[in-house]
């Protein structure tokens, strides 16, 4: 299956390749974006979808999963930046005037809707603001805040969540009755690998329509230290349904990181437990001028994904993405290109090709046939990871 925004993506390739990247076939995938192909075992299936988005640009987005295997059930979910409509309506949000003790501005959203995030100077008069085609549901959750000097919320009002309808012909009325009961979240990060010069954290609420309400964490510069603690603070919406927590120690040699799905919680992690830094991940041309990725220091893992992009054009611009077995050795091949869209051929010159990333991931997946089948529209809410990744030199 081969989506776009989740929706088929009609008029999509779909490429065949033997297990040493030799092309086979090319076929159409129909309407219903469902496409079949015939298979030994252990090919490599290519998923390619060219689209213009609404500023003019032509993007090309390749997707290969390998090691297929008969029965397989794949999902190809290419990449977009569409228009996705016109705006679903106006909601007019009003303050009471009523300030917060030590507040330097204010705030207001659609939880579930960060594109209706707003700010303004004080706390009273009203203020129209569109909701993007993109917000979907049928009900959201207003809530205002009042911010710091630096932007930080240091207080928030809550509303019961309303349908988009009667916010559309009511408004959202702020009162002021602000309030200060964050949820805290605390982190102890320990055992951060040397190299590292700084560490990130990080907590996203969602709802259970998988729509973002709000995000908290911390970052910084680590300068020598191999453990580091601390607090942020979240809003404790009433809609809210599992957080998405990360932490990540950054390096020169690329990064390490833990995500998880669950309820929102403390963030602990012993890096030690955890796998180092690559020692290197490089791109570089073959002798039949196919492009080849390298790497080095290749940790335990349930799936290795590699990434990179180049421009065919003025405007038009190809992301390749991989998914690949876990026992692939370096260097790895890129698949043989088929003549009959040569026009988006990756170049000769690795030098023409953009940053991209190789990527070694060990999940919640039982096996590498549970992650090649893995549906992406599930992982947000699934996600139990540990990730090493760097981007080509």
């Amino acid at each position: 299956m081969i989506t776009q925004y989740g929706e088929p993506a009609a008029g999509a390739l779909v490429m065949l390749h033997e297990t040493d990247g030799r092309f086979i076939s090319l076929g159409e995938v129909g309407d219903d974006g469902d496409a079949r192909v015939t298979i030994e075992g252990g090919e490599m299936v290519t998923a390619f979808y060219a689209f213009t988005t609404d500023i003019g640009l032509e993007l090309v987005s390749v997707l290969t999963i390998g090691d297929v295997q008969s029965g397989d059930e794949l999902w190809f979910p290419v990449e977009s930046f569409d228009i996705t409509g016109k705006d679903r309506g106006d909601v007019t949000f009003s303050f009471s005037g009523v300030p917060f003790a030590g507040a330097a501005g204010y705030g207001y959203a659609l939880a579930g809707c960060p594109e209706t995030i707003s700010s303004n100077a004080d706390s009273s008069g009203s203020f129209t603001h569109p909701v993007p085609a993109g917000c979907l549901g049928d009900a959201f959750e207003p809530w205002a805040f009042a911010r710091d000097a630096d932007g930080q919320a240091i207080a928030f009002e809550l509303l019961p969540a309303a349908p988009l309808a009667g916010l559309f012909a009511n408004g959202a009325d702020f009162t002021g009755a602000w309030r200060t009961d964050f949820t805290s979240i605390g982190y102890d990060l320990t055992n951060i690998p040397a190299g590292s010069y700084s560490f990130e954290v990080a907590d996203t609420l969602f709802d259970a329509e998988e729509r973002r309400l709000f995000g908290g964490g911390a970052a910084a510069l680590l300068l020598g230290l191999t453990s580091t603690s601390g607090e942020f603070r979240t809003v404790p919406f009433e809609t809210l349904d599992f957080a998405f927590e990360r932490a990540v120690a950054n390096s020169t040699n690329g990064t390490v990181s833990v995500v998880r799905s669950g309820t929102p919680a403390d963030i602990a992690v012993d890096f030690a437990t955890l796998p180092g830094f690559l020692g290197s991940a490089t791109i570089a041309a073959t002798t039949d001028s196919r492009l080849q990725f390298s790497w080095t220091n290749a940790p335990p893992a349930d799936v290795v994904e590699l990434r990179a992009s180049y421009g065919v054009a003025e405007n038009r611009i190809v992301i390749w993405q991989l998914r690949m077995p876990p026992d692939i050795s370096a260097p790895f091949t890129l698949p043989e290109w088929p003549e009959e869209i040569d026009g988006d051929a990756p170049p000769v010159d690795p030098l023409l090709v953009d940053l991209g990333v190789v990527r070694f991931t060990d999940g919640e997946w039982a096996d590498w046939d549970a992650a090649r089948e893995d549906d992406p529209r599930d992982d947000l809410q699934t996600s139990q990871r540990r990730i090493v990744e760097r981007l080509l030199d």
